[in-house]
């Protein structure tokens, strides 16, 4: 009998950490997604102020050289700000089914 509730015990504190790693796992990947809008936003802004070059294909590059997609970009001339809208493709675990995560980030000058 005892060996049962062992069991189970045991079983039942491994379900518990493998829900905890997969929440973990699904926040750094969120963290991650958010830091590459940020960037690519940064990035698009910088060059729409410097107005070297299109901003929004530069935000392109940028996005999918950190592993996102651009899904859109939108320049403000009246605030001089670039908002983009990136997203990544995640897995979640508990259904194995892929499911689109998007972020929106904006960047200009301050004030």
């Amino acid at each position: 009998m005892s060996t049962s509730y062992g069991v189970a015990i045991i079983l039942a504190v491994l379900s518990v950490v493998i829900t905890v790693a997969s929440g973990a796992s699904a926040l750094r990947a969120q963290q991650t997604l958010t830091a590459a809008a940020d960037l690519t936003a940064i990035s698009a802004a910088a060059v729409y102020l410097s107005g070297d070059a299109d901003p929004c294909s530069t935000a392109r590059v940028v996005a999918r050289n950190n592993g996102a997609v651009l899904e859109g970009c939108n320049l403000s001339t009246a605030d001089e700000t670039v908002t983009v809208t990136v997203s990544r493709a995640s897995i979640t675990s508990s259904l194995a089914a892929a499911s689109m995560t998007t972020v929106t980030a904006t960047a200009g000058p301050a004030g």
